[in-house]
């Protein structure tokens, strides 16, 4: 389960974010999510594995996941990076250097080994050329996706990139490698 401890600290509230086993122990905790902002916690059919979609501002969240060990728990980023490198192919007006990954975990596949995520980022982050010479055309401004990523080694699922519409209606596919979802 996860616990966030109660705060302390007068106006600048300290507290952390603590992953607990079923006898109340703690198991480890989840760095930088004690920063008073919502997540969204999803767990895997792998029961030592989860995702909480961390919110971040600016109406941003991350997916981010977790995987339970007998050292304690471990975070995983490479489907972020992946994630990341794949938006930058299908949108090369994303700055390179100045984001990280952003999106949301939709759902685990029946098996926990991958996970369903949407990219998206801020609205405004393809919108004028980096020299200012002008805006982006909005058929070449940044495109939210949906993908598929193998959680142990963030490799993109083979077809599973699919540009989303602009209104945001949308569901999730069953075909391809989403049908085991």
């Amino acid at each position: 389960m996860i616990v966030q401890t109660p705060p302390t600290g007068g106006e600048e509230e300290i507290y952390e974010v603590l992953v607990k086993d079923v006898d109340g122990r703690t198991v480890g905790s989840i760095p930088d999510a004690n920063d008073g902002m919502p997540l969204t916690l999803r767990w895997s059919p792998r029961r030592d594995w989860f995702l909480i979609n961390h919110y971040l501002g600016s109406g941003l969240e991350q997916p981010r996941v977790f995987q339970i060990t007998p050292s304690g728990v471990v975070e995983h980023r490479r489907h972020l990076e992946a994630g990341l490198a794949r938006a930058h192919r299908i949108s090369p007006c994303l700055p390179v250097d100045k984001m990280d990954a952003s999106g949301s975990g939709l759902k685990w596949s029946r098996d926990g080994r991958r996970l369903a995520w949407v990219y998206a980022t801020r609205p405004d982050m393809c919108v004028f050329h980096g020299d200012m010479s002008g805006p982006i055309p909005a058929d070449k401004r940044w495109k939210p996706f949906l993908m598929i990523s193998d959680v142990d080694t963030g490799a993109v699922v083979a077809d599973s990139i699919r540009l989303l519409p602009d209104d945001g209606k949308w569901d999730l596919p069953t075909d391809g490698p989403y049908a085991d979802f």
